[in-house]
C-alpha cells in the first residue's frame, strides 16, 4: 500500500482537490493529513516526520497539498529500478484545478535541483535515513538535509502545481536563519534529530469527512527536541 503523507497547516480548500486526484490514479492508498494546529512557524520536517509516524504504507510519498498528478505515477515500478529514495519530476506545471478533476495548465518550470513537494521512500528507507530534521523553520531547508543525508536520485517527469495565494504567515522568511540550522545539522546528525524525537503537546486523529482511507491527524504545540533551543542556532 502507498502511503501519501502530507505536511499541512491552513489551506482547507485544497483538501477535496487533493483527494480526487490521487483517487482518481490510484487504488489501494491512504492519505494521512499532518496538520499543523497551532500558531507557531511552520515546521515541515518535523510534519513529515509526524505524518509518516502515523501512515502503514511500504511505500511512502510526501506530497504538498497543492501538488496534482496528470496520470499515475508507477512508483513502485520506480523504486524497484532506483533501489534508493527519489523524486520522480524534473519539471513542474502550474495548474489551475477545473470540475471534475480536469486541469487548465500554466507555466511549465524546469526543476533540475531542489528535493521537496514530491519525494519518495520506502518505509525502511525512511528509517535508515532518521528522517527530515526537526530544527528547521519553514521550509525548504528540511530537504537539502535530507539530501544531504541520503543523496536523494531524480527520475525526470512533470508534476502540477496549483496556482493559490499564501494562506498566512505559513513559514519566517529569513534565509540565514534557515541557513544555520542548515550548516549545524552536520553536528546534530551526530546526535540522531530523527523522526523519534518529535514533540507536541498532544494530538486529534480523525477520518477526513468519514473517508476510510484519509486520515487527518491535527498536532498541538509542536516543539523541538528536548534540550534544544532555536536561539542555540541564531
Amino acid at each position: 500500500m502507498i502511503s501519501f503523507v502530507i505536511p499541512y497547516r491552513k489551506r482547507p480548500g485544497m483538501i477535496d482537490g487533493y483527494i480526487a486526484n490521487i483517487s482518481r490514479y490510484y487504488n489501494k492508498f491512504e492519505i494521512i493529513l499532518a496538520d499543523q494546529a497551532d500558531d507557531g512557524p511552520f515546521l515541515r520536517g518535523q510534519l513529515c516526520n509526524l505524518g509518516f509516524l502515523e501512515s502503514q504504507g511500504d511505500l511512502i510519498v510526501f506530497n504538498d497539498i497543492d501538488i496534482r498528478y496528470f496520470g499515475k505515477m508507477e512508483f513502485s515500478k520506480m523504486m524497484r529500478k532506483a533501489k534508493h529514495p527519489f523524486v520522480p519530476f524534473h519539471t513542474t506545471t502550474e495548474v489551475k484545478e477545473l470540475k471534475g478533476g480536469e486541469f487548465e495548465k500554466g507555466k511549465v518550470r524546469h526543476r533540475p535541483s531542489g528535493w521537496g513537494a514530491c519525494a519518495v521512500f520506502t518505509r525502511e528507507q525512511f528509517q535508515v535515513s532518521n528522517g527530515f530534521s526537526n530544527l528547521c523553520i519553514g521550509w525548504g531547508a528540511e530537504d537539502n538535509i535530507m539530501h544531504k543525508r541520503i543523496n536523494y536520485q531524480r527520475i525526470n517527469g512533470t508534476i502540477g502545481h496549483v496556482s493559490h495565494k499564501s494562506a498566512g504567515k505559513l513559514w519566517i522568511p529569513q534565509h540565514t536563519r534557515n541557513y544555520n540550522l542548515w550548516r549545524t545539522e552536520e553536528k546534530r546528525d551526530a546526535k540522531c534529530d530523527s523522526y523519534r524525537e518529535t514533540v507536541y503537546k498532544k494530538k486529534d486523529r480523525r477520518r477526513y469527512k468519514g473517508l476510510q482511507n484519509v486520515v487527518i491527524v491535527s498536532f498541538y504545540d509542536i516543539g523541538v527536541p528536548e534540550n534544544f533551543k532555536y536561539k542555540d542556532l541564531l
